[in-house]
């Protein structure tokens, strides 16, 4: 789901909504570009955004699922400058709903459960998710 942008007589504005895969790409790209003492810095205006995901989103769409995660408890920052603010780690629910969510097989069928289900919530998505897992494991030792 893209963001949906509007011309006002000032400005383009857009209007964010949750876009799971987004989510999990930022996900990825702080566990990887992380480390003990290494920040990930983010530039607070849009214009000198240089994160790449693994899939295109506009700057602004990043922005606003960093700070989905942040308020999610996924990630942990610091405040940074006026410039920047900085991700400092993958917190442990991060960790954990991103192992849930890391091969793409699982991945799939958590959205594709969640359309089903009506709702694409974090809570919801991350309960189906887990739940997915528990499956997997379920099968894979004849429990």
């Amino acid at each position: 789901i893209s963001p949906n942008k509007i011309k006002s007589s000032r400005k383009e504005v857009l209007f964010m909504r949750l876009n799971p895969d987004c989510i999990r790409d930022i996900l990825l790209y702080v566990e990887e570009n992380t480390g003990y003492m290494s920040y990930i810095p983010v530039p607070r205006n849009v214009h000198n955004f240089d994160i790449v995901l693994q899939n295109n989103y506009e700057p602004d769409e990043i922005l606003y699922h960093i700070d989905l995660c942040e308020e999610y408890g996924y990630i942990h920052t610091d405040s940074g400058t006026i410039a920047n603010f900085y991700i400092k780690r993958l917190s442990v629910l991060g960790h954990e709903f991103l192992e849930n969510i890391r091969q793409e097989n699982n991945w799939n069928q958590t959205k594709s459960l969640a359309k089903q289900a009506g709702s694409i919530s974090l809570n919801v998505i991350s309960n189906i998710a887990s739940n997915v897992i528990s499956g997997v494991v379920a099968k894979h030792f004849g429990l």
